[in-house]
């Protein structure tokens, strides 16, 4: 459910592969805009962070002015690892932020709806990852040969918005190793043995990875502007 409080601050990150990939435009806008729109668009966030790579001169601060946002409180220097980029946002979070929300900039579908379902969720538990069902079978191969299979009903894939306590996600970066290099936030906290809890995720929730997959995000984010 919705909520008032505005001690929620968004983190959106992008490494420096990233960096073709979230200035390219999508259904007239680039790829950045679409997630920047749907924390803006969320009445509890109070703050969002951009840690992005080294952009076309401007191209950042033109896309703000272009769009009403007051929301966007910093930009910051994307890293070659995503830890990186996140750990400099969170030194940069002001003091009354709390509850710390990490989204994956190539996802450019978020909605506010699954945004406002992690906070509830985070507010309970100290953590929330949406997660969706793995449809797929999954194989294990060695050799080119098929040597088992895992059972897809205890797989999932971790999406995101990821939302964490700060003091939660700020204790799982100090104790992890320096050369840990982990794919998301989640996966950080795994490895600091912290408890993570889960909420479902949107099939529509994609990643866009490669130019391959544009035309499907392409088109979503059309049939969303109707």
């Amino acid at each position: 459910m919705p909520t008032d409080a505005h001690d929620v601050c968004a983190i959106i990150v992008a490494t420096e592969q990233d960096g073709d990939l979230i200035w390219r435009e999508f259904a007239g806008k680039p790829l950045l805009t679409w997630s920047i729109a749907a924390f803006a668009a969320t009445p509890s966030i109070a703050r969002v962070l951009l840690v992005v790579p080294e952009p076309p001169a401007g191209h950042v601060q033109a896309i703000c002015e272009q769009e009403p946002w007051e929301i966007v409180s910093a930009i910051l220097p994307g890293g070659a690892r995503r830890r990186d980029g996140v750990e400099v946002a969170l030194r940069a979070l002001p003091d009354e932020c709390s509850l710390v929300a990490i989204h994956d900039a190539l996802r450019p579908l978020v909605t506010t709806a699954l945004i406002e379902v992690g906070m509830a969720l985070a507010r309970e538990t100290g953590v929330a990852i949406p997660v969706e069902p793995v449809k797929e079978t999954i194989k294990r191969v060695r050799d080119g040969v098929i040597i088992g299979f895992v059972p897809r009903e205890r797989l999932t894939r971790a999406q995101t918005p990821q939302f964490f306590s700060r003091g939660i996600l700020q204790k799982a970066y100090q104790r992890a190793a320096p050369d840990l290099d982990p794919p998301d936030e989640g996966a950080l906290l795994l490895a600091a043995d912290l408890p993570i809890h889960c909420y479902t995720g949107n099939a529509e929730n994609l990643r866009v990875t490669s130019v391959d997959e544009a035309p499907v995000v392409e088109e979503l984010l059309r049939r969303r502007l109707g």
